[in-house]
């Protein structure tokens, strides 16, 4: 599996968004954050959703874990970025609305994907011309700029966890709504034709992201599905 990713600040006067890549054995881990709150808060809380998830990822993640103990793995791991916010909200005088984040993740191994979502930052799949969305947008139906549910919480937190299959030439891809909420499906297909140029395909999505007319943040994660 080959990957690229970008993240840019576009017309806000600051990037919220955080995303990263490791490898953690046989497993690829991929993972971004938008995170929002005032002053610099959304910047800290992308930032430290997606280091405290991948930490504790590079710690636990063998290759003898089946499947309901990568997903009770990965729970713990979003509880735990959870905890850190609100840990960090307390430190630091912060109010609980103050500070929050989304936060989606892949998690491939062989030819097995793991995705784990809470907020409205998407995973899609790309399998020759067709895209198909992999999460749920936690927003209210009545207004699509107010999630539900995301990082940040003084609660116990559940992500939405599926698995799977993949194959040879699939592309997958996570990205935030800076990207996807100006563009239809079928401009996203047009952007990602070409799976052997990730950088190529981002320089795409990217300027019509802006062509559109976004004013987020706009970033994004493309990982080819590939023999190594």
């Amino acid at each position: 599996m080959i990957s690229h990713q970008r993240s840019e600040t576009g017309k806000r006067p600051n990037n919220e968004d955080y995303v990263k890549a490791v490898k953690v054995g046989n497993f690829k881990v991929f993972a971004i954050a938008d995170g929002m709150g005032g002053e610099n808060s959304g910047e800290v809380a992308s930032k430290l959703a997606v280091e405290t998830f991948c930490d504790f990822l590079s710690d636990k993640l063998t290759d003898s874990l089946n499947d309901k103990e990568i997903e009770e793995m990965v729970t713990n791991a979003y509880q735990l970025s959870n905890k850190s916010i609100v840990k960090y909200c307390a430190d630091n005088g912060l109010r609980e609305s103050d500070m929050g984040t989304t936060l989606t993740c892949l998690i491939s191994r062989e030819r097995k994907l793991y995705v784990a979502h809470i907020g409205d930052t998407r995973a899609y799949l790309k399998h020759g011309s067709a895209l198909t969305r992999l999460t749920s947008d936690h927003v209210n139906p009545a207004n699509s700029n107010e999630l539900v549910k995301y990082l940040g919480i003084n609660s116990f937190i559940y992500p939405d966890f599926y698995s799977y299959n993949i194959i040879y030439g699939d592309l997958i891809m996570i990205c935030t709504d800076g990207v996807y909420k100006h563009l239809s499906d079928t401009k996203i297909v047009e952007c990602l034709k070409i799976h052997n140029d990730l950088e190529g395909c981002l320089d795409k999505l990217f300027e019509a992201a802006y062509m559109a007319g976004t004013e987020d943040n706009v970033t994004a994660l493309l990982a080819n599905i590939r023999p190594v």
